[in-house]
C-alpha cells in the first residue's frame, strides 16, 4: 500500500514539473490561410518530464469566446492544439489564423493537467496584418472610379519572422474565379504609420446588386488568408426615399450623401402603452419632448405594433423634428432563424415583408433592426445571413443593424472578418451597460477585427437616471454624457443610442430622469460643434488625426484624448471616479496653451494651469478658433 501511494505521488509531482521560460516567435498572424499553421518554440525545463507526451498540448488562455462558439467554433480562440517535446527544455506547438487581433497566455497541459507548467506561460498575441474593406457599402452606380481601403499593421509586420524583413506588399482582387486578378504593389515604406491606403478597384459599381470581392494579401512572400468581402451598388434613381451608407473610410453613416451621427434613445413608450401601462397622447408628448431635445435616431421599441393611425400620428412628430429611426423586424427574425420553428417558413418571410411594406418609403426611416442582444445565441450567425441576403434583395437602400455587447468585445463575428458565415448586419449598436466611466477605459478592444466599422455606443441610462433607482450622487446626470464621450475616446465612436428611455407609466415603476435625459442632449450638441474632428479619415495616421495629452498633475484616474478639427483641436476629459478632480495639462508638440471650456462651462483657461472636473464629469476645451 505504500508502494502504490509513493508512486502515485511521483505521478503527481511529474506531471507538475514543468516551467516555461520564453516562446518565439510572439507574435502571429491572425489571418493566416485555414490549411496553414505557424510554428511556435516554447523553451523552459521539465517538459519531458509528462509521463504520456502524446497527451501534451498548448493551452491559450484569455481572449474571446463567442456566442456563436458552439455552432461555429472557428470563430472561438483555439485551444488544446497538440505539441511536440524536442528535448526537455524545448517545446513546439502549431497555432492556427485566429479572427482578430488578440493577446493572450499560452501555457501547457499533460493529460488535461492544467497545472502542468505550474502557472508558468508566456505572452503572445495574434495581429490582423491586413484589414481590408470596400469604401462604400453600397455603392452608388453614380459613384466613379468606386475603391477599396487597406489598412496594415506595421508593427505586427516588423514582429513576425516571415515578414518582419519585407518592404513591399502585393494586393490582388477579382469578382470571380474565372476572372484574372487585379494586383497593386504597395510600398510598406511609404505607408504612414497606421494610415490606411486606398486603391482603386478599377472596375466600374454601375452594375446593380451585389458581388463577392476576393482580396489576396501577400506581405513579401507569406502570403495571408483570402479576404472575402460584399461589393454592393444600387441605383439611387431607383430609392423610394432615403438611402443610407457605410463609410469605411471615415467609419461614418451616411444618410442621403451626408454623415449622421446619432445621438438618440432606444424608447420604450409604446410598450409601455400597449402594456396598458400610459396613455398613448403621453406617449406622444414624450416623443415630442424628445424631438425638441434635438435628439435626431430613435430605436422605438413596439413601433411596428401601432395600428395605422397611431404610426401616422408618430411618423408626423418624426418628421416635424427630423428623428430617424430604425424599423424593428426582431421578432419575425427571431422567430425565422429559430432552426426549431424552420428557416424556410413562408408566413414568417409574409409578416417580414409585410412590416416593411408598411414603412420603407419614409424618408425618416434609417434602416432595418433584425436582432436584439444578438448575442444571446438566438440569432445564429449562419441563419441570420441568410436573412442578410434576403432583405438585401428586398431593400437594397437600407442598412441593417443590430444590437450586440461590448465585452467581451467579440463584435467582429457579426461583420467583415467573420467571413466563414458572412454579414450578419451592417451596423452595430454596441451594448455598453455600465454606470461607471472607468469600466470603459478597454474599450478599444471593439475595434478589434472592426477597424473600419461605424458604431453606434449604446451607454445605459437605466442603470444611472431611471426610476426605481432612487436618487444616487453617484450618479449625477453628467455621467450620461461621460459614459458617451468615453466610447469617442477609446473607439473613436461618437454616435450613442442611449438604452433606455421610459415615459413615467401610470404605475410609478419606471421612468428616465429628464436631467440626465437633458444631458444627453447636451453631449450631442457638443459632437455637432466639434464636426469634422468625430470623423477620421482614415487615410491620414492617428498623428494627423489626433493629438496626445498628458496630463501634469491630477487629482485622481482621468481619462483625455485630443482631436484635430479645422481650424480648432479639442481635448475630451472624463473623470472616473466620482469625487472632483483638479489637472493640469501639457499638449503634444507644444504651442498656445489658451483654451475654452465648451461644455456645460464658458470660460477660458490655461492649460498649464489648475483646472477641475466634477465627479464623474466631463470637460471639453477647445483650441482655437473653429472654420
Amino acid at each position: 500500500m505504500f508502494r502504490i501511494l509513493l508512486c502515485l505521488s511521483f505521478f503527481l509531482v511529474e506531471n507538475r514539473a514543468a516551467k516555461i521560460s520564453s516562446g518565439f516567435p510572439t507574435t502571429i498572424p491572425s489571418d493566416t490561410t485555414a490549411n496553414s499553421t505557424n510554428l511556435i518554440k516554447i523553451s523552459g525545463t521539465g517538459f519531458s518530464s509528462c509521463k504520456s507526451p502524446q497527451n501534451i498540448t498548448c493551452h491559450l488562455r484569455g481572449g474571446y469566446f463567442t456566442s456563436e462558439g458552439e455552432a461555429n467554433p472557428e470563430l472561438n480562440i483555439p485551444d488544446n492544439l497538440p505539441a511536440t517535446i524536442i528535448d526537455d527544455s524545448s517545446i513546439t506547438c502549431n497555432l492556427p489564423g485566429n479572427i482578430v487581433n488578440l493577446d493572450f497566455a499560452l501555457d501547457l497541459k499533460c493529460d488535461d493537467d492544467e497545472s502542468f507548467s505550474e502557472d508558468t506561460h508566456v505572452n503572445m498575441q495574434y495581429k490582423t496584418l491586413a484589414e481590408v474593406t470596400p469604401t462604400l457599402r453600397p455603392f452608388l452606380t453614380t459613384t466613379k472610379d468606386p475603391t477599396f481601403l487597406i489598412h496594415f499593421d506595421l508593427v505586427g509586420i516588423s514582429e513576425f519572422p516571415p515578414t518582419a524583413l519585407s518592404t513591399s506588399a502585393t494586393v490582388c482582387w477579382s469578382v470571380s474565379s474565372s476572372q484574372d486578378e487585379i494586383c497593386s504593389a504597395v510600398q510598406l515604406s511609404e505607408v504612414e504609420d497606421d494610415a490606411s491606403v486606398e486603391i482603386p478597384f478599377n472596375f466600374q459599381s454601375n452594375e446593380i446588386g451585389d458581388k463577392m470581392v476576393t482580396f489576396n494579401v501577400k506581405i513579401g512572400d507569406y502570403n495571408l488568408a483570402p479576404k472575402t468581402r460584399r461589393f454592393s451598388t444600387v441605383d439611387p434613381s431607383q430609392a423610394d426615399a432615403s438611402i443610407t451608407q457605410l463609410d469605411h473610410k471615415h467609419r461614418a453613416l451616411l444618410l442621403n450623401g451626408e454623415p449622421f451621427i446619432s445621438n438618440g434613445w432606444y424608447a420604450h413608450m409604446w410598450t409601455e402603452y400597449l402594456q396598458g401601462r400610459l396613455s398613448f397622447e403621453t406617449g406622444l408628448n414624450d416623443l415630442t419632448m424628445l424631438g425638441v431635445l434635438g435628439f435626431n435616431h430613435l430605436q422605438m421599441y413596439s413601433l411596428e405594433a401601432l395600428h395605422p393611425a397611431e404610426l401616422d400620428q408618430v411618423l408626423h412628430i418624426c418628421e416635424t423634428y427630423n428623428m430617424h429611426f430604425g424599423w424593428s423586424l426582431t421578432g419575425q427574425t427571431l422567430q425565422l432563424v429559430n432552426e426549431t420553428r424552420g428557416f424556410n417558413s413562408s408566413t414568417y418571410w409574409e409578416d417580414i415583408l409585410t412590416s416593411m411594406n408598411r414603412i420603407k418609403a419614409h424618408p425618416n426611416l434609417l434602416g432595418w433592426y433584425v436582432c436584439d442582444d444578438c448575442g444571446g445565441g438566438e440569432y445564429p450567425l449562419d441563419s441570420l445571413h441568410k436573412v442578410y441576403n434576403e432583405l438585401k434583395n428586398e431593400d437594397p437602400y437600407h442598412l441593417l443593424f443590430g444590437a450586440d455587447w461590448s465585452n467581451p468585445w467579440n463584435g467582429f463575428e457579426w461583420g467583415e472578418n467573420a467571413e466563414t458565415t458572412g454579414l450578419a448586419f451592417d451596423v452595430a449598436q454596441v451594448e455598453n451597460y455600465s454606470p461607471h466611466p472607468g469600466d470603459f477605459v478597454d474599450d478599444e478592444l471593439n475595434r478589434h477585427g472592426m477597424f473600419f466599422e461605424p458604431m453606434i455606443n449604446s451607454p445605459g441610462i437605466y442603470l444611472t437616471g431611471n426610476f426605481p433607482i432612487p436618487r444616487n450622487a453617484s450618479f449625477p446626470a453628467v455621467v450620461e454624457a461621460s459614459n458617451s464621450f468615453m466610447s469617442l475616446i477609446t473607439y473613436d465612436t461618437p454616435s450613442q443610442l442611449n438604452f433606455i428611455f421610459s415615459s413615467v407609466a401610470n404605475d410609478g415603476q419606471e421612468a428616465s430622469y429628464i436631467d440626465h435625459v437633458e444631458m444627453q442632449g447636451l453631449f450631442g450638441e457638443a459632437i455637432e460643434r466639434m464636426g469634422d474632428a468625430v470623423i477620421p479619415d482614415l487615410t491620414k495616421s492617428s498623428m494627423d488625426r489626433n493629438f496626445e495629452v498628458e496630463f501634469v498633475e491630477s487629482d485622481l484616474n482621468i481619462a483625455a484624448r485630443g482631436f484635430k478639427g479645422e481650424g480648432c483641436d479639442w481635448i475630451v476629459i472624463v473623470n472616473l471616479n466620482e469625487e472632483p478632480a483638479k489637472y493640469s495639462l501639457k499638449v503634444e508638440g507644444g504651442g498656445s496653451t489658451a483654451a475654452t471650456h465648451d461644455f456645460l462651462r464658458s470660460d477660458s483657461v490655461d492649460l498649464t494651469d489648475v483646472d477641475f472636473v466634477d465627479g464623474y464629469g466631463s470637460n471639453l476645451l477647445r483650441l482655437g478658433e473653429c472654420a
